[in-house]
């Protein structure tokens, strides 16, 4: 680790310790300080669980993707982005337990004899997910050719299933057209695999994987615009408004640069190519909040009276933005803290023994 890797640790671990007193705050004094109510009844908390779960689930797959189709890859920059993957699952999990007031009742959601809800399935889903991708950053048992494929299609599978978890909790409980439904659906899988992509191609910058993974992005990009596009159009048709055309625009601009830079120059400065890879992952955040927020306006009182039920915005709290302040600091902190324990203290221990 650099001195700026050592800064960008400390400043990260300063900001967590801060803002994990909010999460702390509600762990012993449950939810009295949001300002949530009957028709806002998911927070910040939840959408941040919601963006955290999603970019795991994209890294993991392009992961998974690899070892599948046999391409050849820098097994010490994927090991971190397996890393990266493992702090998102640990930190939108902190993000559910703050949310749920008391943490421990996160063993209900298991215990609670209710297999067929979408939250159960997305909770062990998730648990799943963060072994798995613990299991592939510390390389145990990866060396083995056989069961590193069988994590591979593990890791896969449970992602497609999380990923379907968050499809049948956020979308298909709307009360929209069905039309409407199906594009959204697909628009949060393509969206959660765009960032995922994003996320390991900014890890893969200062490699000859460049090149590869960009064109990877630019795939998916397409994909994503794509399923935007139709959305808008499903909408539109159905006599609705759409819920955001921020994601529709960006990702049209993501895929503009990517098709002149694979046309036109053969190249970019990497601080270019960086800017558009956190652009896809900001996208994947306005795209999750705009779901969870569209789903949460339904009128609380029926038609006709709820013609004169006026639809306030969502405002969070101020615990509610801490939390979130830890969880994305949390992600931070945890992966330079894997990457401490791989590089100096296992080695000190090792040492030790020989």
């Amino acid at each position: 680790m650099t001195i700026l890797d050592w800064l960008i640790f400390i400043l990260s671990a300063l900001i967590f310790a801060a803002s994990v007193l909010t999460v702390l705050h509600h762990v012993f004094f449950g939810l009295e300080k949001t300002n949530l109510n009957d028709r806002y009844i998911w927070g910040l908390n939840i959408q941040g669980f919601f963006v955290l779960s999603s970019l795991g689930c994209g890294i993991l797959a392009v992961i998974s993707a690899f070892v599948i189709f046999g391409i050849d890859y820098p097994a010490a920059i994927f090991e971190l982005a397996g890393a990266v993957a493992f702090s998102c699952f640990l930190s939108a999990m902190m993000l559910m337990g703050a949310d749920l007031g008391r943490p421990f009742r996160v063993f209900k959601i298991i215990t609670g004899k209710n297999p067929a809800s979408p939250l159960t399935l997305d909770f062990i889903c998730v648990l799943l997910l963060t072994l798995l991708s613990f299991i592939f950053m510390f390389g145990i048992f990866m060396g083995v050719r056989e069961i590193l494929h069988l994590w591979a299609y593990a890791t896969l599978f449970f992602v497609v299933l999380c990923l379907l978890a968050h499809v049948m909790l956020f979308i298909l409980n709307k009360s929209s057209d069905p039309r409407i439904k199906s594009f959204e659906g697909l628009a949060t899988v393509s969206c959660s695999l765009w960032a995922g992509v994003a996320a390991v191609t900014l890890l893969t910058l200062f490699t000859g994987y460049r090149d590869l993974l960009l064109g990877a992005l630019l795939a998916m990009t397409i994909i994503v615009f794509a399923t935007q596009v139709a959305g808008l159009l499903s909408a539109l048709l159905a006599g609705q408004k759409p819920h955001t055309f921020i994601v529709t625009g960006i990702s049209f601009f993501v895929f503009a640069f990517l098709a002149v830079r694979g046309t036109l120059i053969e190249s970019s400065p990497w601080p270019v190519d960086a800017a558009i890879c956190v652009l896809v992952i900001v996208a994947l955040f306005i795209e999750k909040f705009s779901m969870v927020i569209s789903f949460q306006k339904v009128p609380v009182l029926p038609h006709p009276y709820s013609m004169y039920d006026k639809v306030k915005p969502y405002r969070p709290s101020f615990s509610e933005v801490g939390n979130l302040i830890a969880g994305l600091s949390l992600v931070i902190v945890a992966t330079y803290a894997i990457i401490i324990v791989r590089e100096y203290i296992l080695p000190f221990i090792v040492g030790l023994f020989r």
